[in-house]
């Protein structure tokens, strides 16, 4: 998923999102990741209700990703995740070396600096 280069504090901290799913998996192939998610992006453009997203790559285990989601509430997640792109494009990750594990998160604080 593409990151927009907003700081995540700012993203959340009164922005209202107030839900994240968080999709985990293995793969050695990030290039098909990206491949997907450019076509979901296109496929979905003006019908999804995700607020932002990131994909992030484990620091010490360059084979484990997170698919992180930002959404405004849990209605706009499932509705989201109702999308017939959003199915097809889960399907396609039946690949990825490990299946992806998922969780869904309510936001319940964020934090701009924890100093």
């Amino acid at each position: 998923m593409r990151h927009s280069g907003t700081p995540l504090n700012a993203l959340t901290a009164g922005a209202g999102y107030g839900f994240h799913a968080d999709h985990r998996f293995r793969t050695s192939a990030v290039d098909e990741v990206r491949r997907i998610d450019e076509e979901w992006c296109r496929a979905t453009a003006g019908k999804r209700t995700v607020r932002h997203n990131l994909l992030a790559r484990g620091h010490a285990d360059p084979d484990r990703y997170f698919a992180i989601m930002f959404f405004d509430s849990h209605e706009s997640f499932a509705q989201n995740s109702d999308l017939p792109e959003t199915q097809a494009a889960a399907e396609q990750y039946r690949w990825a070396d490990a299946p992806p594990v998922s969780h869904v998160l309510d936001i319940i604080q964020t934090a701009a600096s924890l100093s």
